[in-house]
């Protein structure tokens, strides 16, 4: 729009250019330092020092635009089909392309923030929140620079009223921006209610809080209907949730290019970004036994559960049979199944599912042969209820420790590693959906099998952590022999140890299932994309 109003009565072409290019650029510098600003105020009104504060702010607003920008211009590759994708084309992108893309630009600044907050000692959810929080706010306003500019435009709309007939250019910039300002102001009303007002101050059904104002009373409508994201970390996955919904829809009015199922390469993505907001919301939920105690919450359980934990374990199980008894039979059930499904896979009566295969359908069967599997990693929880193990506290992601980042930089690797090496088909863009199902399935199964229910009736009954992961991981190797051998089981030993020391780090299984799910995207994405019919 500025670019045809200057170009036709002001200036000429190169002229209008920069012009425009500094106006886009000032919006997205302007929505940065908006967003750092209220980031700025927020941590100081949350009691954090004032110095730490200073300096943490200070690198993010040295750092975020031209990582922003490097990132948003790397993620220009995602136009290109993926057989014609290398470390040249992605220079290229980088350092001449043209091509801007928001989800990749968010890629190398919330890393960099994430490092950060370790490195400032900021590393809890609530950081975490309140970034995500500013984030469409930033963005809302760095859409005016797509609005001025001209680019990002939907499709024609032509409609006749009453006789006149009338034909415009969509305006998405400035839906989006109109959407993530909306966003912004449910989400800073959800972050009072949890870290301000707490979960306790709640406001009759159908009344609004005592506080006045227009724009005090949209919020209070607006985040009502989204009164689940009640616990810390519900901010970041309700950005990627309401976010994703909203690009995902604004999508069938721009005129990017169909790429697969019949939608656009941002449709995709964002339903990744839904995916794991949903995930992290369902995380967040808590049992209101293993919350903090308030008004609401009955003390008894909780001093109960707490004295149970602290009990001595001889008296937990009462005599010494019982208290091995989970154990031990939990041991003879997984060998027999283990031999079971050998015996099976070995004889033809099952197909093994992560074997190549040319046709799609062969590759949902998979995810079916793999199901009860599945269900029987979640029928093992029934020991640790046995056992009287409380197991829920491991489903809630509390703790971030370095070991994780650690863990996610070797599987992201060690996944890489594999398509490298391998000829892989990773334009079969249909493949993915079931790569990316088997594993996350085979990821949670393993994480409840082996670090959740085996860690922790060995943790019952053995005093040494390291012990305790030398066993579970040895156990977890076994399996592995069988599928790919020594070298394969000795791998899987090794990692098996890293993913325990995740675990104990974290005090939850979430961040093992992570590191598995990226991991598993090479072990498992690789045999099903094999070009030949050979998996070293």
């Amino acid at each position: 729009m500025l670019k045809f109003v200057l170009q036709r009565y002001l200036f000429d072409y190169h002229q209008v250019l920069s012009i425009v290019n500094a106006v886009y650029y000032f919006f997205i510098l302007l929505g940065i330092f908006t967003a750092l600003f209220f980031f700025y105020r927020r941590m100081l009104q949350a009691d954090y020092p004032k110095r730490k504060v200073d300096s943490f702010v200070l690198m993010m607003a040295l750092f975020f635009f031209p990582l922003g920008y490097i990132s948003s211009r790397a993620g220009g590759i995602l136009h290109y089909p993926l057989k014609s994708w290398s470390l040249e084309l992605l220079y290229n992108q980088i350092t001449s392309g043209t091509l801007h893309t928001f989800h990749a630009c968010l890629i190398l600044p919330v890393a960099f923030f994430l490092l950060l907050t370790v490195v400032f000692r900021f590393a809890e959810m609530r950081v975490v929140d309140m970034a995500f929080m500013h984030v469409p706010l930033a963005h809302a306003i760095g859409r005016l620079g797509c609005l001025s500019a001209g680019c990002c435009w939907g499709k024609t709309l032509s409609f006749t009223l009453f006789g006149t007939h009338f034909s415009f250019t969509n305006p998405v910039p400035l839906y989006a921006s109109l959407a993530n300002l909306a966003i912004f102001f449910v989400l800073s009303r959800v972050y009072n209610r949890i870290y301000i007002g707490g979960t306790v101050q709640q406001t009759a059904p159908g009344a609004l809080s005592d506080q006045t104002g227009p724009f005090i009373r949209i919020r209070e409508r607006l985040a009502r209907p989204l009164g689940f994201i009640q616990n810390k970390g519900g901010i970041v996955g309700g950005y990627l949730v309401l976010y994703g919904i909203v690009r995902f829809l604004m999508e069938f009015i721009r005129t990017n290019r169909i790429e697969a199922f019949g939608l656009t390469q941002p449709q995709l993505v964002m339903l990744v970004f839904i995916m794991t907001g949903a995930f992290i919301l369902l995380l967040t939920q808590k049992n209101p036994r293993y919350s903090v105690p308030s008004s609401e919450v009955p003390l008894e359980p909780l001093l109960s559960e707490s004295k149970m934990e602290h009990k001595p374990r001889n008296l937990l199980l009462g005599s010494r049979t019982n208290r091995y008894l989970p154990l031990v039979s939990y041991l003879v059930c997984m060998f027999v199944f283990m031999g079971a499904v050998l015996y099976l896979v070995s004889h033809g009566y099952v197909r093994w599912p992560f074997t190549r295969s040319a046709r799609l359908v062969t590759m949902y069967a998979g995810i079916i042969t793999y199901m009860p599997l599945f269900v029987l990693a979640w029928l093992s929880l029934l020991w640790l209820k046995w056992a009287r193990i409380p197991f829920v506290r491991q489903f809630a992601w509390k703790k971030f420790s370095n070991v994780f980042f650690v863990g996610i930089v070797i599987s992201a690797w060690y996944s890489m590693y594999l398509f490298i090496r391998n000829p892989a088909d990773v334009s079969r863009m249909a493949a993915w959906l079931p790569v990316i199902i088997l594993s996350l399935l085979n990821a949670f199964s393993e994480e409840i099998f082996y670090r959740l229910t085996l860690f922790e009736l060995l943790r019952k009954l053995i005093r040494s952590a390291l012990f305790v992961n030398v066993i579970q991981s040895a156990v977890y190797a076994l399996p592995h022999y069988f599928i790919g051998g020594l070298q394969f089981a000795s791998f899987a030993f090794l990692y098996g140890m890293f993913l325990g020391l995740i675990k104990e780090k974290n005090e939850s299984i979430i961040p093992c299932v992570v590191c598995h799910f990226i991991i598993d995207l090479g072990n498992i994405g690789v045999p099903l994309l094999l070009r030949p019919a050979i998996y070293f």
